[in-house]
């Protein structure tokens, strides 16, 4: 009888110790489950929801250690999966940056975090990478251009177009602030204006300092008014794009975005019809990158109706470039200024939002080459006329025209 309920106390024991292990083996089932669900990463995660971008975080929030492991693996997700640099001149660099993720200590303030992952990928050579709070790299840096400010530099203006005497010489000065879509009616009387005073000018005098890009599209036509041409080669070669799902979710965000802030019905549908066109193009595709379909036009030299002079400085990015590039065989045409700020290899931005520093995060979806494989990204597109820091392109631009004669 002693023995027999020594016996069953024993099995009780054993009993109540099994029901402790077993559920704190069910306790550590269940974390794990939880925590490998909660960095788990979904392309779905990336969809952006109208309106999204205009809630913001305090910059001096702190993330949890689980909000910072959340936003690293979309990080890399992303990176790895939509980003045309990681595919093109970056990987290694892409890989380092992801590497340094890892290093980011929490909690954090969400500007710290934003500051860190920059600071991660700071050996990429891409100027359109950019990680942001709002609108605003974090942290910010102005490129101060050293060679005169743009000419009827009139902020609200996106173009003037002015029919000059100066030393008793006829030119035509054509500015651009910036590159609205080419659909916006900012742009409303450019090209006729253009023509009207075309066939009395000497030259012409493209002035895009300070113009931080946008959409090339005027850019190309303005190059075929003043040349007279249908169609103008261009220094590029093949254009690679990203077509994995999230490669093409992350653009589609970029469109879905300009239709919240479109100035006119005309361009919500502009933008909708883009997407519907750039889904159908590229959407039964194998998930991977391909190169463009467009045939290269020959190279050609092409004649400008009258001399063209192109100002530029380093704060001329992006489209800005690329429409410097529509002249590359034109000619006569001289560039004149400083190098350019160098946003050219990568582009056709996507971005998403990271759900709780409400960081936005721009990649690249394309990557452009050269015909004769010059990489300029970050050194920027260099002048044929370069003028030193404190001189103005204008006058050096003028004083060579008129030498010319």
């Amino acid at each position: 009888m002693i023995y027999a309920k020594k016996v069953i106390k024993l099995e009780e024991i054993t009993w109540v110790k099994f029901k402790e292990s077993f559920v704190k083996l069910l306790s550590l089932v269940f974390v794990f489950v939880i925590t490998s669900c909660s960095t788990t990463v979904k392309d779905s995660d990336f969809i952006y929801k109208n309106g999204d971008s205009e809630i913001e975080a305090s910059r001096d929030k702190v993330l949890t250690d689980h909000q910072v492991k959340t936003e690293v693996e979309m990080l890399k997700y992303a990176l790895r999966k939509a980003y045309s640099g990681y595919y093109f001149k970056n990987k290694e660099a892409v890989d380092f940056g992801i590497t340094q993720l890892e290093s980011i200590k929490s909690p954090i303030s969400i500007y710290n975090f934003c500051t860190a992952i920059t600071k991660s990928f700071s050996k990429v050579r891409d100027r359109h990478l950019g990680f942001k709070l709002g609108w605003s790299r974090c942290p910010s840096s102005k490129r101060v251009a050293g060679v005169g400010k743009r000419l009827y530099s009139d902020k609200k203006k996106t173009w003037t177009v002015d029919f000059v005497k100066k030393k008793k010489r006829n030119i035509l000065i054509v500015t651009i602030s910036r590159f609205p879509s080419s659909s916006s009616p900012k742009w409303d009387g450019l090209l006729d204006k253009v023509k009207k005073w075309l066939p009395r000018s000497e030259a012409i005098f493209l002035d895009m300092r300070g113009n931080g890009g946008g959409d090339d599209g005027m850019g190309y036509e303005l190059a075929k008014i003043l040349t007279g041409e249908d169609s103008i080669p261009n220094g590029y070669g093949v254009q690679y794009k990203v077509t994995s799902d999230i490669g093409l979710l992350t653009r589609w965000n970029y469109f879905k975005r300009l239709t919240e802030v479109v100035e006119n019905e005309k361009q919500k549908a502009f933008f909708k019809e883009y997407v519907a066109t750039d889904k159908e193009k590229y959407w039964q595709r194998g998930r991977n990158i391909v190169s463009s379909e467009d045939e290269l036009a020959p190279i050609r030299l092409v004649k400008a109706k009258k001399p063209i002079y192109i100002l530029q400085d380093t704060n001329c990015a992006s489209s800005c470039e690329s429409t410097i590039d529509f002249f590359e065989y034109v000619k006569p045409m001289k560039r004149v200024g400083e190098n350019t700020g160098g946003f050219i290899h990568f582009g056709n931005l996507g971005f998403f939002i990271l759900p709780y520093s409400r960081m936005r995060v721009e990649i690249a979806s394309t990557y452009n080459e050269y015909r004769d494989g010059r990489f300029v990204e970050v050194s920027g597109i260099s002048p044929h006329i370069k003028v030193p820091v404190g001189g103005d392109a204008f006058e050096a631009a003028f004083t060579d025209f008129i030498s010319e004669k």
